[in-house]
């Protein structure tokens, strides 16, 4: 048996929302922000157009 981080209460262990509480038991890991998606996306592109100028120009 585990113990449910929220409500305190036991549960069996593969149940992914308490079944006393409804709150999720998987770790809810922070995303990355919309901001910095759009840098890394900004910079492949410009890296991926650089190169390939830098090919056909030769």
């Amino acid at each position: 048996m585990q113990t449910c981080l929220h409500c305190g209460k036991d549960f069996s262990p593969p149940a992914p929302v308490c079944p006393h509480c409804q709150k999720s038991l998987v770790p809810n890991y922070p995303s990355m922000g919309s901001k910095v998606f759009m840098v890394i996306w900004i910079f492949f592109v410009a890296l991926v157009v650089v190169l390939l100028i830098s090919m056909f120009t030769r």
